[in-house]
């Protein structure tokens, strides 16, 4: 009786280690796919940047702009920018350029104090998106704290940017941040 018992024990181990090792085998092949996945997301992704003067001048204005890396057949989006209001205050919204194509501000309001709405369309006529590298809008700020204050300059991860069938990009929205200085 032992016997048998020993060799049911050895086939359930078998049993196991066959399941142990499948598993392994599939985690390894599920990640490399994932990961291949990953990579072809990645190479579409827009990255759209604050870019603002790292150090400002109390009393003064500075102009911040929402940079892009390489875009391809950029149509349209909406940004949403958030500061802190008793550091810095939004006095007016310009235009950007991408690829030597205007790239206009349809509209631009105040949510609220300390967050603005930037609805911006690409200038290019026809059907074709805008490519290439530049800045969807440049941001002018006044600077109303006093020395030493900061305010980060924060993109909503809500922000859309779409091509001309209306797609929604792949977007990676990056942060800046303004110390007062006197």
């Amino acid at each position: 009786m032992s016997g048998r018992k020993s060799e049911r024990d050895k086939k359930g181990r078998n049993v196991v280690a066959s399941c142990v090792a499948i598993c392994i085998v599939a985690a390894i092949i599920g990640s490399s796919i994932i990961a291949g996945s990953a990579a072809e997301q990645t190479s579409d992704t827009v990255t759209a940047t604050v870019n603002a003067p790292e150090i400002v001048k109390a009393g003064e204005t500075f102009n911040a702009s929402i940079d892009v890396d390489t875009i391809t057949d950029f149509s349209a989006g909406l940004l949403e920018l958030s500061f802190d209001a008793s550091v810095v205050n939004v006095t007016n919204v310009a235009n950007g350029s991408l690829g030597g194509e205007t790239i206009v501000v349809d509209v631009w309001e105040f949510l609220d104090d300390d967050t603005i709405l930037i609805s911006v369309i690409s200038g290019a006529s026809g059907t074709t998106g805008v490519s290439g590298i530049g800045n969807l809008t440049t941001i002018s700020f006044e600077v109303v704290g006093k020395s030493g204050d900061r305010s980060v300059l924060n993109m909503s991860d809500d922000g859309i940017l779409v091509n001309p069938e209306g797609e929604r990009m792949p977007t990676v929205w990056v942060d800046d941040e303004v110390v007062v200085e006197e």
